[in-house]
């Protein structure tokens, strides 16, 4: 029996075209898989941006919101100390009230309700005397009386005028007790108009719920005091703010962001459809099926046509080799044009020639195969590239900076990139974070005077040399004028200024800065020649979000913050900002008045650019988990000559202290181990520790934090990022604080 035809019975082989089969798809498949990984990713991401926008979009108009509702309480308040209604002269009082209804256009009617027995007095949209029917919301009035607090209601019809309307309520005392409650009753399509300025895309719907899950305003448009949608509803009840899926009033499938504002109870609810929020993923999902099958059928037909090439040669020449071996005389096979199919072929008709003859032909077949090989590697590179082209596109801006050079071109800008992306970032961030702490009253000031004119000029000098200038031609005027201002801030009112001016003045056109005294008001005054403002705008110019008509490509586009943190800083320095402009194209100036502090002298020292004020030289001790931006703040501090130690937890702080105290340390919030505010109470409790100054340094910067930092024993609290020219004047400021403190 034939050994090796049992052989080949036992185990069947597979064929070369089957092995190309298999090679293409171990090419492909891992490459597909990884694509698919990569592809996933991305989805979640970009579905997660989508939900941070949605729910950031839908807080700051609840914001909006908030703030339309504080003035109506607001106005209230200022209504409520009437001498009128002080001395009891209803009728009197009644004709102020209307007086204060017709400057607001979004009141309806204005009515007092006795607090004794929550009957109404008198109603602006009724004749004084008129006989007023019995309230029939009192639910909000008992809570007013309990709380003494203003109230914003939920929408209700309205008793005298039969229409839907918003209680906004606020207590009015006498003698210490509440006497009357005075309400404005407020139309809910005034908000749809606050809405409309949102310019959100076609398809989206937002609405305002009062707190009884109906609706205030909404668009598309639904009555005021319909119910919302269950959906809605429910997420209202469930959190504070979210993102889940459901479907609007209409039946629309939407993904649906919403935030309930702790002041009103009133939430923002923002849905945009699940068509637009998936489009992205099906699309995606769709490209990378069909890219992939088409890369399958693509591999699969070069490997049939070159096995069918390489298959065919060889089982011909198999049976060549058959005959051979039988003694039989071998037809010439079909070589298939195969070079080195052809060279067995004639080794097998000469296989009676000598010994060196059959070695020369087993070489040359070792070479056959091994130029197959290097064929096989090459086809293997070739069919990776070409899989990996579509996944370059998407990794390249990542890898930019770890592939280029250090001094590489490319290196080069996009580390200017990322420089010039991350101030700009940092900036509108700062911006908005400042503007709600103006809004909120939670801003505070380090007063110190200074000399206006010196800031104006140093600002003016460090913009020209960094070349955020050229282009433009920018002239100063300034005179010395005292101010008693916080220093930080009104470089943050000038930059802005100045920063307005040249975004919308066009390149080779002038902007002049002035500094002068003015009587008794210091005068910043920064004039352009660029695009103006419409006169229609020049009242509501300082307002959050505020911005003239932009262009498609918004080159001069903005979230219109700046200039409301300039009249945000400039009336909590006492001061005021306005504008004049003859219209468009004609140019703008923007004026800023502060009170004038006399003959003070400036500060010993004045930061200018790129200089970092040096104090005494002094033992330093920081603790911070963040391994590089402790040892970044290390040089910094080393650099001004001080001697500086680490410690990345609150135990190695708290041992290296123990064993040489330090006089300053700077101490982060956020520690693996207890956090900033345990350890500057444990600093406090030891034997070394009443002496040492505590700086605490991080990320946290609202009031409270602040306040929580100063009651835990810290001296000063700043807020990350911060930077050389800021920290040491805060050293040297806190230290000379807590001396004038202790002696």
């Amino acid at each position: 029996m034939d050994t090796d035809a049992s052989a080949r019975a036992g185990s069947p082989a597979l064929t070369i075209r089957s092995l190309l089969f298999l090679l293409a798809l171990a090419a492909v498949v891992p490459i597909l898989a990884f694509a698919l990984y990569v592809s996933l990713q991305l989805l979640e991401q970009n579905r997660t941006a989508i939900q941070n926008g949605a729910v950031d979009r839908a807080r700051a108009m609840m914001t909006a919101v908030d703030a339309e509702l504080k003035g109506s309480v607001t106005s209230l308040q200022a209504l409520a100390t009437s001498r009128a209604l002080e001395a009891g002269d209803l009728r009197r009082f009644q004709e102020e009230a209307e007086r204060v209804r017709l400057v607001q256009p979004d009141w309806k009617s204005v009515t007092l309700i006795t607090a004794s027995d929550m009957q109404q007095v008198l109603n602006t949209a009724r004749s004084f005397g008129t006989v007023l029917p019995v309230l029939t919301e009192q639910a909000g009035i008992e809570r007013l009386l309990k709380t003494r607090s203003p109230l914003v209601g939920d929408v209700v019809t309205g008793p005298v005028l039969g229409v839907p309307l918003i209680p906004v309520r606020v207590p009015v005392t006498k003698n210490g007790e509440v006497a009357y409650i005075l309400s404005a009753g407020v139309d809910p399509q005034s908000f749809e108009g606050l809405i409309r300025q949102q310019h959100l895309p076609a398809g989206w719907v937002i609405a305002i719920a009062d707190g009884n899950r109906r609706f205030v305003a909404r668009i598309p448009s639904r009555p005021a005091g319909a119910p919302v949608s269950a959906v809605f509803g429910a997420a209202m009840i469930g959190a504070r703010q979210g993102w889940h899926r459901g479907a609007t009033v209409e039946g629309q499938d939407t993904y649906q962001a919403h935030f309930t504002s702790p002041y009103s109870r009133w939430t923002v609810g923002l849905a945009i459809p699940a068509a637009i929020v998936d489009a992205g993923a099906m699309r995606t999902m769709w490209l990378l099926g069909l890219g992939a099958l088409a890369s399958i059928l693509i591999a699969l037909l070069v490997a049939m046509l070159i096995g069918r090439r390489i298959s065919g040669p060889v089982v011909a020449l198999a049976a060549a080799a058959r005959d051979i071996g039988g003694g039989r005389i071998a037809k010439k096979p079909d070589t298939g044009r195969v070079r080195e199919v052809d060279e067995v072929a004639w080794a097998l008709g000469q296989s009676a020639a000598a010994i060196r003859e059959r070695q020369q032909l087993i070489e040359r077949e070792k070479s056959a195969l091994m130029e197959a090989d290097r064929a096989k590697d090459q086809f293997i590179a070739m069919l990776s590239h070409e899989l990996r082209n579509p996944l370059s596109a998407l990794t390249a801006a990542a890898h930019l900076l770890k592939l280029a050079g250090p001094g590489a071109s490319s290196a080069e800008h996009a580390r200017g990139v990322i420089e010039r992306q991350t101030r700009h970032m940092t900036r509108l961030i700062e911006d908005l974070l400042d503007i709600n702490r103006v809004a909120m009253g939670k801003a505070s000031l380090i007063r110190e005077p200074l000399d206006l004119a010196e800031l104006v000029s140093e600002v003016v000098r460090t913009w020209r040399g960094s070349g955020r200038l050229d282009g433009h031609t920018v002239e100063l005027a300034a005179s010395a004028v005292i101010v008693d201002a916080d220093r930080s801030r009104m470089e943050q009112v000038f930059s802005n200024l100045l920063e307005n001016a040249l975004k919308f003045t066009p390149r080779g056109r002038r902007i002049e800065v002035s500094v002068r005294q003015q009587g008794a008001e210091a005068v910043l005054s920064v004039a352009d020649e660029g695009e103006g403002i419409e006169t229609s705008l020049i009242g509501s110019i300082f307002g959050l979000f505020v911005q003239g008509p932009q262009p498609l490509d918004r080159q001069s586009g903005g979230l219109g913050a700046g200039l409301a943190l300039v009249k945000g800083l400039a009336e909590l320095h006492g001061g005021s900002v306005s504008v004049t402009s003859a219209g468009r194209g004609q140019g703008a100036c923007f004026t800023v008045r502060l009170p004038a502090a006399g003959p003070a002298t400036v500060p010993a020292f004045v930061v200018g650019a790129g200089q970092v004020p040096k104090g005494r030289s002094r033992c330093i001790l920081i603790v911070e988990d963040n391994e590089d931006a402790r040892k970044m703040l290390k040089v910094m501090l080393e650099l001004t000559g001080h001697r500086v130690r680490e410690a990345a937890d609150a135990a190695a702080a708290l041992a290296m202290a123990a064993e040489e105290p330090p006089e300053v340390m700077i101490v982060d919030i956020g520690l693996p181990d207890v956090d900033g505010y345990e350890l500057a109470a444990r600093i406090r409790a030891s034997q070394w520790g009443p002496g040492v100054i505590l700086i605490a340094l991080t990320g946290y910067g609202q009031a409270e934090d602040k306040r929580r930092a100063l009651e835990a024993g810290f001296d000063a609290h700043s807020t990350k990022p911060v930077l050389p020219e800021q920290l040491e004047p805060l050293i040297e400021a806190t230290s000379r604080a807590v001396e004038d403190r202790d002696a």
